[in-house]
């Protein structure tokens, strides 16, 4: 019985333990793809303000 309530117990452990590593892997998931876009559209801003200002005239 008490072999039983060991192994019972760390499936438990193992359980919360995996909750937590697929929770942080979503986390950084979201994390990645958020810096992904937005370092995409800072490249897009940023080219569009370099080809407005190299298209003036300077004098």
């Amino acid at each position: 019985m008490p072999h039983l309530l060991l192994s019972a117990a760390k499936v438990i452990v193992f359980s919360e333990y995996s909750k937590r590593k697929a929770l942080f892997c979503v986390f950084f998931l979201i994390k990645t793809e958020f810096y992904f876009v937005f370092s995409f559209i800072w490249c897009i801003f940023v080219a569009m303000m370099m080809k407005k200002s190299s298209g003036r005239t300077v004098g």
